[in-house]
């Protein structure tokens, strides 16, 4: 992957900034975990390190009852962690760019599990 450069990372900051995680208020006083980021390297996927960390988490926030949350931008993740039982339950299009946030929940009451 080619270095992004100072102008690609101060963007990336400046969009980030523009992020909101206010929708998880709506989560009231339910516990939860929030899954803050996840990265694959290029050279290590394939092997299985998604499936392993998230069916880890999945895991103890349903032994706890516990709601697990997440954000993403990028709209072709929705598919990679709805698999798993996320919804997207917020969207937040993030001012003076084209990206919206999409805020997903895993909530085992909602699930009925």
């Amino acid at each position: 992957m080619p270095p992004i450069g100072l102008q690609g990372y101060w963007r990336g900051l400046r969009i980030l900034n523009q992020a909101s995680s206010a929708w998880l208020e709506m989560l009231g006083e339910r516990s939860y975990m929030h899954l803050d980021m996840l990265v694959i390297q290029k050279p290590y996927r394939g092997q299985g390190l998604m499936t392993a960390l998230m069916s880890s988490l999945v895991d103890q926030c349903r032994g706890m009852n516990s709601v697990l949350t997440l954000e993403t931008q990028n709209k072709a993740n929705l598919p990679k962690y709805e698999r798993y039982g996320f919804q997207v339950i917020h969207q937040h299009p993030i001012p003076n760019s084209s990206l919206i946030q999409y805020g997903m929940c895993l909530d085992p009451e909602v699930l009925g599990e």
